[in-house]
């Protein structure tokens, strides 16, 4: 959980600034919303940012979503090994 916690502090400043990278695009108002990350990250330039910036971004983007994944696989894995142990206590107990 706390390591969920700490990807969503890193992923949210990250997500402002992509957004408001977006919104001054000439051609926001045209986003349908259904765009992917690839196909959003393709239209940054467009808002002017330099090629370097935009692969930091997405470089820092890949890094949080990579540790909120693994934070869900250890949760999953906290939580299995809960229910293991619990079954373990209750075979033991009769």
């Amino acid at each position: 959980m706390r390591a969920l916690e700490a990807a969503r502090t890193v992923l949210t400043p990250l997500v402002r600034r992509f957004y408001g990278a977006l919104s001054k695009m000439a051609s926001a108002a045209n986003l349908t919303g259904d765009e992917t990350l690839d196909e959003l990250f393709q239209i940054l330039p467009q808002a002017k940012q330099s090629a370097d910036s935009i692969e930091a971004l997405r470089a820092e983007v890949g890094a949080a979503l990579t540790e909120a994944r693994a934070a869900e696989d250890a949760n999953r894995r906290i939580s299995l090994l809960r229910e293991q142990l619990t079954e373990a206590a209750a075979k033991v107990m009769t």
